[in-house]
């Protein structure tokens, strides 16, 4: 099983045949449990469980022998609003902080359930869930409809975006146009392809060059160099120094003193307001990197238009 995959679009539906949710800031995880064994799988497959202890806890403790379930794990900050630099750090540091937001469940005691309206999914998720009383895994709530009127006021709690689906649809198969996700800002996964020198006090690196796979090329798409603390400067310059390389992986690379070319196999979240003419970042922000997803995976997003209904 391999999880649904929701579609950049620029306005949310109105119909009342949508769900709207809060889109979460984390990670990704199908979570199963068969013949006594829990595994956590990030949406390219790989085995994260050992890095969730409490979310492996909580699923082996539901209460039923067979169980795949869709969320994503996450870390909230002061205000209620998940924060992905908040999970990055707790990785690391306090993993019994992070918490399962779940959405779907994708098969039960042996049964598939992904042909089922999503509506009855949901609702037998949060039956399973109600009745474990496990305080790492939380149902994610919705709204029915009006997802315009949704959507601004979820942007003004400062959240991330929003996610509206389809409440009759099945479980979808790969990216789909059934789930839809609107953001409040914008964020793109960038391809880290260098970096440059630190200049003054700072230690560590000045920035990130960065890329982006735009129609089956890997081309420049600037360079972040705000949004790190002391410690990510170092620890991302430790990182980079193994994977050096003497010419850019990336076409349309500018030259200048102080610049360091690397292999394109990490990827970095970023915030920004607009992408410029000529395909850069506009006011970049660097939010983490995104250890979830291999690097040939961070494509240029272009917001879909669609219908309201």
């Amino acid at each position: 099983m391999t999880p649904a995959l929701s579609t950049l679009v620029t306005e949310a539906p109105d119909g009342d045949d949508w769900i709207h949710e809060i889109k979460l800031d984390g990670y990704r995880l199908l979570c199963s449990l068969s013949r006594g064994r829990v595994r956590l799988t990030t949406r390219s497959g790989l085995d994260w469980t050992p890095r969730f202890p409490s979310i492996e806890a909580s699923i082996s403790n539901l209460g039923v022998d067979d169980i795949v379930i869709d969320g994503e794990a996450v870390v909230f900050d002061a205000h209620g609003v998940t924060s992905f630099q908040r999970m990055v750090a707790a990785l690391g540091a306090a993993p019994h902080t992070i918490v399962l937001q779940a959405f779907d469940i994708l098969r039960l005691d042996g049964r598939d359930v992904r042909g089922m309206p999503l509506v009855d999914r949901k609702r037998l998720l949060s039956d399973i869930v109600a009745r474990a009383r496990t305080k790492a895994i939380t149902v994610v709530e919705h709204v029915v409809g009006d997802g315009p009127r949704f959507f601004r006021e979820a942007c003004k709690s400062g959240v991330e975006g929003i996610v509206s689906k389809r409440a009759s649809g099945a479980y979808p198969v790969g990216r789909t146009k059934e789930w839809l996700k609107i953001r409040c800002s914008k964020r793109q996964e960038l391809v880290v392809v260098g970096f440059t020198d630190p200049k003054g006090s700072r230690a560590g690196i000045g920035a990130l060059l960065l890329g982006v796979h735009d129609k089956g090329k890997l081309v420049y798409a600037g360079k972040v160099g705000t949004g790190f603390s002391a410690r990510t400067l170092e620890e991302l310059r430790r990182k980079l120094e193994p994977i050096r390389v003497d010419e850019p992986p990336v076409i349309g690379a500018p030259r200048a003193r102080g610049q360091h070319w690397t292999r394109p196999d990490l990827v970095a979240e970023i915030g920004f307001t607009e992408w410029t003419r000529d395909g850069r970042v506009r006011h970049p922000t660097f939010l983490g990197l995104r250890e979830d997803k291999p690097a040939r995976k961070a494509v240029r997003e272009r917001p879909v238009e669609t219908s309201r209904r």
